[in-house]
């Protein structure tokens, strides 16, 4: 079982006005880590209890897990646009190269396609650890097991999504906003 969250600490580091940014990640991760017990819990409880009440746990459950499930997609691609930011020679570079997804994406894409969750992960593992970067703690949550295998494949289409470039936005004109803008 987590940690109980405790915002003692956070309080007190506030009144100082003293906040470290250790103490924020680690009420941040309790926190997150409580979510997913207590999904875990709600969908256990849901499976035993009776009557209107099961009906109603049923609703707990399938409320909560939503709004679970689409934080950890958003998560998982605000931590893949973050690492394609900050080291397009690091792993980035090892699903795209010069902006287009290379073989090892459309291999993880592929076992992703077809449920494939331990191959998944030994690919992502694999290049993690080759290009000398720590796996994100958002994207080994989407490995668990709890998970059906519908819901790990949004997690992963999630992570790659966040890697791939932006489409450029269209300008005023309805083109990309590289092109040269030319005057009629």
């Amino acid at each position: 079982m987590s940690d109980v969250l405790d915002l003692e600490p956070v309080k007190e580091e506030l009144k100082r006005g003293d906040i470290k940014l250790e103490t924020v990640k680690d009420a941040v991760k309790k926190y997150k880590d409580m979510g997913f017990e207590l999904l875990k819990l709600l969908e256990y409880a849901s499976k035993i209890a009776k009557g209107d009440e099961r009906k109603e746990i049923e609703r707990l459950y399938k409320e909560f897990a939503h709004k679970s499930l689409s934080d950890l997609c958003e998560s998982l691609r605000r931590k893949a646009r973050r690492l394609r930011e900050i080291s397009e020679d690091g792993v980035y570079k090892r699903f795209f190269k010069d902006n287009a997804p290379t073989g090892t994406t459309f291999r993880l894409l592929e076992l992703t396609r077809m449920g494939k969750r331990d191959e998944v992960f030994h690919l992502i593992l694999r290049e993690f650890l080759s290009s000398g970067e720590e796996v994100p703690y958002e994207l080994m949550k989407a490995f668990d097991p709890i998970f059906p295998i519908e819901v790990f494949k949004v997690f992963v289409y999630s992570f790659v999504g966040g890697l791939s470039k932006p489409a450029e936005k269209p300008t005023a004109s309805g083109r990309g906003g590289d092109q040269d803008e030319q005057s009629e």
